[in-house]
């Protein structure tokens, strides 16, 4: 710990009681938690896997490890659960199904997958709108992270109030399933602690000490479970800072920073306030912008003792196309002048909407780039196909899955003869596997259709059968041969190539399968089923970035990293911010706050002065947050000769008269 400050140290000797560490950008939070880890298991004596730490995203989860097989090593830093909150929440749920109503095997709903049981609810409202069953999944989704229950208050807003009509029977529908959604991962554990206090039921050993970084990033219904678990006796150590939240719109509360000071009177406070990544100029132009935010919740001053830096530099350009180009100009010449490796580099998007010229601008530069916001293996629809088929054959309950099985590829059951089914199995009471099962659904369909449907239900009962005997390996591999997947894609795919894509895909996911099986010879598919469900539900990205490459992200996906230079592209009205609403101008202000304190060393913008939007081509106007940067630290770059020419930087030039960012149009 001799690189530690003395705030941070302290911080990770407190052991007496629950802990806020106030922290801002690049002051180490996230190392304190990992060294705090560090320092129970070895100094204090505390077994592995009594404690928790808790990242934001996967990708920090997977830094938080690293750093900590760092510190200790064996089987001690494998033990430690280092996840998400939402994978917190499925380890919770697992230790105790019974509790929860759920059998093993149970199924975890994705929104796409809430949305597709909405649809299906949805006639009995009356409407069957893809748009509708979006913003009714949504609406649930948002009375999950703010805790409500049903029956959910009435209000003025018809699809909010549709929502709360339809709560209900989708929570049946879920429980008949078999199944939960991303919001109970939270609010389930929450739900039972309040009704049922005992920690222990839920851990398998005992939980005493959580760490949580990044706490303003918590929703209502994960800061409520942390308080039910300090009033558990476990430990709290929670680090945040409320300038630095980007997920408002995934329910982020940042004010759940000062609620836990206001409702845990034990809670110590220690701030960091020594910022070990930026420069002076980087770090004071990035307080000036935050500062139009208004006073924070908690105050975290920040002082850095690296050197003053270089100048920020904006870069002006007459379209998108010659923006993306002056942009990859001025990183070759920098590079070039500065003998720097292109993984230093980061362009940090106002919106993905963004990547398609500054893509072809690298491209045709040569220049390697890695696309944070690709989609993740588990994101894909070839996987998520194959996944269903293992969730139908886990958890036979799960409709969704026996929907999206008995629909790709697509066999001769038809939409009404499913849409019988369903009407069946409500009368029923049971799932769609047992409702075609049932010898009275044969006076409902006719005997074609009748026949088509028994044949699929033969093929995957004889599966089912397999699960806790057969090779794992095997079992998914009769699951694609009896579907014909492999064909099915190539017949679908307008490109042979894509369709080889796809395959590789599931080719993945199955070496994925083939790897847990040689560290558990004897595992069958339920228990690797279970593996694949946290993994899922953790959000894996498919690929690890490479070795030396531009990295390519938005601002939100930034979060949590750091880069020598950093690039932030679409300095504009109608992109940054995005909105005229004040509370989205201020969670714009947040992103661009996060996106400049990535940088270590060099921080630019760019903009331009027309771009086009939904077909058309319009005049921009510069971002109002170009006018909140102390404008005595930028160089306006505007010379035609490339914006990595020194003739064009005009030092100390401040902001051109043509391109005034105070100026409004009239």
């Amino acid at each position: 710990m001799s690189d530690l400050s003395p705030s941070q140290k302290a911080a990770i000797q407190y052991v007496n009681g629950p802990l806020l560490v106030l922290a801002g950008a690049g002051s180490g939070k996230t190392s304190l938690l990992v060294h705090k880890a560090a320092w129970l298991i070895r100094e204090y004596g505390v077994p592995p896997d009594e404690i928790g730490l808790l990242a934001s995203c996967a990708r920090a989860a997977r830094f938080m490890r690293t750093q900590l097989a760092d510190l200790i090593h064996g089987r001690p830093a494998q033990e430690i659960f280092i996840s998400t909150f939402p994978a917190f929440g499925l380890r919770l749920v697992q230790a105790s199904l019974e509790e929860f109503g759920l059998r093993p095997g149970f199924s975890v709903y994705t929104p796409e997958e809430s949305r597709a049981l909405l649809a299906r609810l949805m006639p009995e409202e009356g409407q069957d709108t893809a748009h509708l069953t979006r913003e009714i999944e949504a609406h649930i989704a948002r009375f999950k992270r703010d805790a409500y229950l049903p029956p959910v208050p009435p209000s003025a807003h018809d699809a909010r109030d549709r929502a709360a009509r339809l709560y209900a029977q989708y929570e049946e529908r879920l429980q008949a399933a078999n199944a939960l959604d991303l919001g109970d991962l939270a609010l389930r554990p929450l739900q039972l602690l309040g009704r049922r206090p005992g920690v222990g039921r839920l851990w398998r050993g005992r939980l005493r000490y959580l760490l949580v970084d990044e706490y303003e990033e918590t929703t209502t219904a994960q800061h409520l479970l942390t308080r039910r678990l300090i009033d558990e006796g476990v430990l709290l150590t929670a680090a945040g800072d409320d300038d630095q939240c980007v997920g408002s719109a995934r329910g982020a509360r940042p004010e759940n920073l000062l609620r836990l000071r206001e409702e845990v009177p034990a809670l110590r406070h220690i701030r960091l306030e020594q910022n070990f990544r930026s420069t002076g100029r980087v770090l004071k132009a990035a307080h000036s912008v935050i500062a139009h935010n208004g006073a924070p919740l908690c105050e975290k001053p920040l002082w850095s003792d690296r050197s003053y830096g270089e100048p920020l530099r904006v870069y002006r350009a007459p379209s998108e196309e010659h923006e993306a180009e002056r942009l990859v100009a001025a990183l070759l010449a920098h590079k070039s002048a500065n003998g720097t490796e292109f993984r230093h580099y980061a362009i940090l998007l106002c919106h993905p909407c963004q990547s398609g010229p500054i893509e072809r601008a690298l491209r045709q530069r040569r220049i390697p780039y890695y696309m944070q916001d690709a989609p993740a293996l588990f994101d894909q629809v070839e996987v998520r196909d194959v996944l269903a088929g293992l969730r139908l054959l886990c958890n036979p309950a799960d409709d969704e899955a026996f929907v999206r099985v008995i629909n790709t590829p697509r066999r001769e059951v038809d939409r009404a003869t499913l849409d019988e089914l369903e009407r069946h199995a409500r009368a029923t009471g049971t799932n769609l596997l047992r409702a075609a099962r049932d010898r009275g659904l044969a006076s409902r369909l006719a005997p074609e259709h009748l026949s088509a449907l028994t044949a699929f239900v033969t093929w995957i009962a004889g599966l089912i059968e397999r699960v806790t005997v057969d090779d794992p390996i095997a079992l998914v591999r009769d699951l694609l041969n009896g579907q014909r997947y492999e064909e099915w894609l190539q017949d679908t795919c307008n490109d042979r190539k894509i369709a080889e894509g796809r395959m590789e895909n599931v080719l993945a996911l199955i070496g994925i399968l083939q790897r847990f099986i040689r560290r558990r010879p004897a595992a069958r598919l339920p228990e690797i089923y279970e593996k694949l469900r946290h993994d899922a539900v953790l959000g894996l990205e498919s690929e690890e970035p490479p070795g030396d490459a531009v990295s390519l992200m938005t601002l939100a996906e930034a979060k949590g990293t750091e880069f020598r230079h950093v690039i932030i592209p679409g300095m504009e009205e109608g992109l940054l911010p995005g909105s005229d609403e004040e509370s989205m101008i201020q969670a714009d202000r947040r992103l661009l706050y996060v996106g400049m304190t990535r940088a270590r060393d060099t921080l630019s913008f760019t903009l331009a002065e027309r771009r086009r939007r939904g077909g058309e081509v319009a005049a921009r106007r510069p971002s109002r947050f170009l006018a909140e940067l102390p404008q005595s630290e930028i160089e306006w770059v505007t010379g035609e000769s490339g914006p990595g020419a020194e003739a064009s930087l005009g030092r100390g030039g401040g902001l051109p008269a043509t391109l005034h960012p105070f100026r409004r149009d009239s």
